[in-house]
């Protein structure tokens, strides 16, 4: 049975969820649709996105170095989510959220490539969409560092001193 999911762990992922569908509608109504001239609108929230991305990024390594005294923290477990720090539905989600991100900041840097009859010297402010990701490992991080199941540093043993305390890796009683 699966525990209930805390409040703030839904927040995370619904944050992750609108803060990705906003970035699909405003850059691909800029890259390819009647918003041609607002170059600045994607370059903007691509900022503003990717200073939330780096903020949680921060964040999340912090907290997962405190965790880090008590478990064992994997880089790759939490901004990737390997192996069994997260339910499979919250995988999903996040994950989904990462690889959408990446998908449209690909695809409308490559839209704003300035063609062969661009000036010389022209520039593709489109491609400020390539730091959104950020976002999605930012997010990750934080909701795997919050949130994620690690193993444990400290180990038991069934044959416990006459103090009771459980021997940990480096043989002092916790």
């Amino acid at each position: 049975m699966m525990r209930a999911m805390p409040s703030s762990a839904r927040r995370l992922i619904q944050a992750d969820l609108i803060l990705t569908a906003l970035f699909g509608v405003v850059s691909l109504a800029v890259a390819f649709g009647p918003f041609g001239d607002n170059d600045e609108a994607v370059v903007a929230l691509s900022l503003v996105l990717f200073a939330v991305g780096i903020s949680a990024f921060i964040a999340s390594f912090f907290i997962a170095a405190e965790r880090s005294r008590r478990e064992y923290v994997g880089a790759a477990g939490l901004y990737v989510l390997t192996g069994p720090v997260a339910p499979s539905t919250v995988k999903r989600s996040l994950l989904g959220c990462l690889l959408v991100q990446v998908v449209l900041a690909f695809a409308v840097a490559i839209a704003g490539v300035p063609g062969s009859e661009a000036p010389a010297g022209a520039r593709n402010p489109l491609a400020f969409a390539s730091l959104v990701p950020m976002l999605g490992f930012g997010l990750n991080g934080l909701w795997v560092a919050r949130h994620g199941t690690f193993e444990s540093r400290i180990k038991t043993f069934a044959n416990e001193g006459r103090d009771g305390g459980a021997d940990t890796d480096d043989g002092s009683k916790v």
